[in-house]
């Protein structure tokens, strides 16, 4: 295969660079999809015949790779359409080897620059079609950006809809937990392709919010990825431990009481369905892999999908502030605005071309902390809030109080909500404001710290649950749990 090193805008100029992309056309499904995707035409690959020739016949095929034998006869159709000229054989023919040969593809590259890659060959004609007519230049390269950003994000059918001439009926929405199921009843959770925002203040509990329910979605079967930008990993990685093993987190990231003992007990106490369904949390390592932009975590969600297969069904992201815009503005409450812009792009980026997934994004809310707060107290409140579907806040009265308040900020699809919850932040655990969830949670921490045996471990288990399994194996039976 043809090697192409350099990473510049001048790559996509480079004959080797587009016949490498042609091949992939022409034998990688998922690549072909994506051009499909981006409407690529054989004028994107500029004047050259028989690049443009290549592109059609596959453009034209349902599915590849189709067999050599088959393409040679739709380029012998091409010779009669004229798209392909025969006095060109012995090229075309060299081409077509070189396409066919035994060396292997290389997806990953070729997905992490095929955007790039059309939007500088379209820009380049546009700039070569507009001369010096700038008002003409300015309102073609808008087009070019509107049409790009769209076709990245959007399948659907753009042809007009009569919805009185047939009924449009809209495909069951498919929902992952928010961790709280009070919440869940109101709003239903958060969907493939949506974008959901957790605001609050500084030592609210933002992230054990997320950990609680990341933990609530891996537990049911759901393949959770949490991408920390502003805590080390093992920090993660011990709030997950608190949650499910009602180890205190402080113990955990201080090394004390046993703490370490007690967790290499505990782990190797796991049975085989259980690290099978916990398996379905992974985290991120991106802490200091500054900058960091949407196209950055498009890319590495990408990576690890051709390298492992791997595509999660939600991503927390942990947090906002850790994130830049493709291009800063000099007011930052319009960085906020175009970060959730795009955060809401990426929400609806289809891994391979074909995995969905939803998007937690935590931010932080701005001034003195309390119990509820409006739009007008977030950090660069402007526009912040106009893109997710979801937007809940979380509040207390003082850093010390164990009450915490979660309302929504904005509820698109249903109503809005305001329930108050008890919060022990050392677990990473929280329980409805009522006088069951009260009970469980003083009989949960008499038990902790008494250092009485608990059944099964106390683990963050709900009642009667089913563990499920993860990449669709086995269903098992979950192990009794004491609170939720």
């Amino acid at each position: 295969m043809k090697q192409i090193t350099n990473n510049t805008n001048s790559i996509y100029d480079d004959a080797d660079f587009l016949e490498l992309v042609l091949k992939h056309v022409i034998k990688d499904n998922n690549i072909l999809n994506l051009a499909k995707q981006y409407k690529m035409c054989p004028e994107d690959l500029g004047g050259i015949e028989i690049y443009q020739g290549f592109l059609k016949i596959a453009l034209d095929l349902e599915d590849v790779p189709v067999s050599m034998d088959l393409f040679l006869i739709k380029i012998k159709e091409a010779y009669s359409f004229g798209t392909l000229r025969r006095e060109q054989e012995k090229q075309i023919l060299d081409l077509l080897c070189w396409v066919y040969n035994d060396q292997p593809l290389d997806s990953q590259y070729i997905t992490q620059h095929f955007h790039d890659m059309l939007k500088h060959r379209r820009g380049a004609a546009i700039l070569r079609n507009c001369g010096e007519n700038i008002d003409k230049l300015e309102a073609c390269l808008g087009r070019l950006s509107f049409d790009m950003d769209k076709s990245q994000t959007d399948n659907s059918d753009d042809s007009v809809i009569y919805p009185f001439l047939t009924p449009v009926f809209k495909t069951i929405r498919e929902t992952f937990s928010t961790g709280f199921l009070e919440i869940d009843a109101v709003a239903d959770g958060l969907g493939l392709g949506e974008l959901g925002m957790i605001i609050g203040y500084s030592g609210t509990g933002k992230t054990a919010v997320a950990v609680h329910a990341a933990m609530a979605n891996a537990l049911n079967g759901v393949k959770v990825l949490y991408i920390s930008l502003e805590e080390p990993s093992p920090n993660i990685a011990n709030r997950l431990y608190a949650n499910y093993f009602s180890i205190n987190y402080s113990d955990l990231h201080h090394v004390k009481n046993g703490a370490a003992a007690e967790l290499q007990s505990k782990m190797s106490d796991l049975s085989p369905g259980e690290i099978n369904t916990l398996m379905n949390v992974r985290i991120a390592p991106l802490k200091n892999k500054a900058p960091v932009t949407f196209s950055f975590l498009r890319n590495y969600l990408e990576n690890i999908y051709q390298t492992e297969g791997y595509h999660p069904d939600i991503i927390y992201i942990d947090q906002l502030n850790y994130v830049v815009p493709t291009k800063e503005s000099d007011a930052s409450w319009e960085n906020y605005e175009k970060l959730t812009f795009e955060a809401a792009l990426f929400s609806n980026y289809m891994i391979g071309g074909k995995h969905k997934f939803a998007v937690w994004l935590l931010h932080q809310a701005g001034g003195k902390m309390r119990r509820q707060f409006s739009n007008a107290e977030i950090t660069g409140f402007k526009g912040l809030i106009r893109t997710p579907t979801l937007v809940m806040g979380i509040g207390k009265d003082t850093p010390q109080d164990t009450t915490v308040h979660l309302f929504s900020l904005k509820n698109r699809h249903s109503k809005t909500f305001g329930l108050d919850y008890l919060a022990d932040l050392s677990y990473m655990r929280f329980a409805p404001m009522d006088k069951g969830g009260e009970a469980r949670m003083n009989k949960e921490k008499e038990l902790l710290e008494g250092k009485k045996p608990r059944r099964n471990g106390y683990k963050n288990i709900p009642e009667q649950l089913n563990l499920r399994s993860a990449a669709g194996k086995e269903i098992l039976p979950a192990p009794g749990g004491a609170f939720v």
